[in-house]
């Protein structure tokens, strides 16, 4: 909702968006319908499969690998067969055992901070350059989201304290255990899961802000709020189906090699569930960036006709790269 006049400056329409961009990449550059931005990213991931899955692999693959060895001790090891064939050494085993989860969350919190980032970086750079017809370079495109690397940890930062800092506040209240204390940390949980949910939203493109704008983590969180605000319930419907089509994949490419891990148990299944996560992860971790990127494109056109704004700036355009 908006016209172009409601657009920024001319510095933000300028800003890396052109290339050798001849305005007929993959996807249109025109106002996408909530079926284009969910279907449109797997176009782009099987343009590129090779180079998402090499790119996308360096970091969540190592990810689950570690995450997998560290659950290797869960139910003590053993396999549900095992369980139900000597239940009384199970459950000696149980609680004996070290699960490893609070390890594997942390190296999953880990990865999330500081690898997927620059994952989530490389995907939309990748992406602007197919959607605007440019020559596909990887390592100008890695060599691009390393050199945003610090930004996008500083915005991913900044979006998880906004989205997740008053939820924890409200957990950590309950937790005490008295009664007065919890009940007021049930109030800030009441305010911080619209606000969480809100910011959630909001700061979607904010990635993409700070890796095709190249702006610094505060601004890209004002060009995010100000690109997804016209249309906050549109993106908030678009990213909880992008979430379950995630879903669904993930559980068809994991589902298995996990179960296979349950039977056997983790003590050697760990090496299936990491083969389980790494499949899922390799295909869901770009979808979700490049259903961002879709997001942060039909924001674009929607309210600054980015589609005529690329075109008129053709001629200006060419000799730049896509690693610029």
């Amino acid at each position: 909702m908006g016209t172009a006049g409601a657009g920024p400056a001319a510095g933000w329409r300028a800003a890396t968006l052109t290339g050798s961009a001849t305005g007929r990449g993959l996807v249109p550059l025109r106002p996408l319908t909530v079926s284009d931005v969910l279907d449109q990213p797997f176009v782009l991931l099987r343009a590129d499969l090779r180079l998402l899955l090499l790119l996308t692999g360096l970091v969540v693959v190592p990810v689950q690998l570690v995450s997998a060895y560290l659950q290797r001790g869960a139910f003590g090891g053993l396999g549900f067969g095992q369980i139900f064939a000597d239940p009384v050494g199970a459950q000696v085993a149980l609680e004996t055992g070290d699960t490893g989860t609070f390890s594997a969350l942390g190296v999953a919190g880990v990865a999330a901070i500081f690898f997927l980032p620059l994952v989530n970086g490389l995907v939309a750079r990748l992406a602007v350059s197919r959607v605007l017809g440019e020559d596909v370079d990887g390592p100008a495109v890695l060599r691009s989201a390393l050199g945003r690397w610090p930004a996008l940890i500083g915005v991913t930062v900044l979006a998880g304290i906004a989205t997740y800092g008053p939820l924890a506040v409200g957990v950590a209240l309950i937790a005490t255990g008295q009664v007065a204390v919890a009940v007021v940390g049930g109030l800030v949980l009441l305010v911080a899961v619209p606000v969480g949910v809100a910011c959630y939203v909001l700061f979607a493109v904010a990635q993409v802000a700070v890796m095709i704008e190249r702006l610094g983590p505060v601004a890209a969180l004002r060009r995010s709020l100000a690109l997804v605000r016209p249309r906050v319930w549109t993106v908030l419907g678009v990213l909880l189906l992008a979430a379950l089509v995630a879903s669904l994949v993930q559980s068809a490419l994991s589902g298995l090699p996990s179960a296979a891990a349950f039977f056997i148990g983790f003590d050697v299944g760990w090496l299936l569930l990491a083969l389980g996560g790494s499949a899922a992860a390799l295909v869901v971790t770009p979808y979700a960036a490049l259903v961002a990127t879709m997001v942060y494109l039909d924001a674009r056109v929607r309210t600054e006709a980015l589609d005529l704004a690329v075109l008129a700036d053709v001629a200006g355009s060419r000799g730049r790269t896509a690693g610029g």
